[in-house]
């Protein structure tokens, strides 16, 4: 009896400090989140051709009160993606959209200011994939274990990772915390789940998931979503903002902008 104790006493001191701080890093994991990081960084310069972008005003329940759907392609050479659709709860409003661009334009180019455009597409690889940190700081990660993800095994990773914003002049380091799901096999992810810190000003939860593809030794950005709550003193709104992407190609750098 006492034995049995015992064991049962090891097995789950065991597993809360597995849940606590992760298996230990074995060749075979670490050998996966390598393959990740170099795949990402093969597919650092791409960009999308074609966004398709979900604005969703939501009640308190979360259902959808209000939503805005814009379709964009983004040209060779570009920075500014192309108004091909939109629609506001369902109502086509292209033609009211694309006036008040033009509109827009010539209010600008009559002042002399830059026109940066409602569709400047900036969309940073090192802001949202997990492996690539425009900071001096490495991503920190840890292996979790093995997970079944949409029929795929995956190794499971919780990864800490710095990125620097720039406001105007200034600059401000965020840190983005989560969990990414790699291919066991492959390397290539297959989903991630993480959240800002700091959070922006009157944002009281914000959380982003986003889903891969991979395509030969490489992989894109397939959706990116955004949940977002915010409020003050008794004001509370939630917003949900999704991307979905398609039609990568590389960047023409000198134009395409940071």
């Amino acid at each position: 009896m006492k034995k049995k104790f015992v064991l049962f006493l090891a097995l789950s001191l065991f597993i809360m400090f597995t849940k606590a701080f992760g298996f230990p890093l074995n060749d075979k994991s670490e050998a996966c989140w390598q393959k990740g990081v170099n795949a990402a960084l093969l597919a650092k310069d791409y960009v999308p051709g074609k966004i398709y972008m979900k604005f969703e005003r939501l009640d308190s329940d979360g259902k959808t009160k209000d939503q805005k759907e814009t379709w964009l392609e983004l040209l060779p050479g570009e920075k500014e993606g192309k108004l091909i659709k939109a629609l506001e709860n369902g109502k086509d409003i292209t033609k009211e959209e694309l006036e008040k661009e033009r509109i827009k334009r010539e209010k600008n180019k009559g002042k002399g200011k830059k026109n940066n455009g409602d569709h400047f597409i900036n969309l940073s690889s090192e802001e949202i994939v997990p492996f690539l940190t425009n900071s001096k700081k490495p991503v920190t990660y840890k292996y979790l274990g093995k997970e079944k993800e949409n029929g795929v095994e995956c190794n499971v990773f919780e990864f800490q990772k710095g990125y620097i914003q720039k406001k105007g002049t200034k600059e401000e380091t965020i840190t983005y915390q989560g969990k990414i799901w790699l291919d066991a096999v492959s390397g290539m992810p297959v989903k991630s789940s993480y959240t800002p810190n700091p959070l922006p000003s009157m944002v009281k939860q914000m959380e982003m998931n986003t889903t891969f593809i991979s395509e030969g030794d490489k992989f894109f950005i397939k959706d990116y979503k955004m949940y977002i709550k915010a409020g003050f003193l008794f004001i509370k709104k939630r917003f949900r903002i999704s991307f979905v992407l398609g039609g990568h190609r590389k960047s023409n750098k000198e134009n395409q902008g940071n």
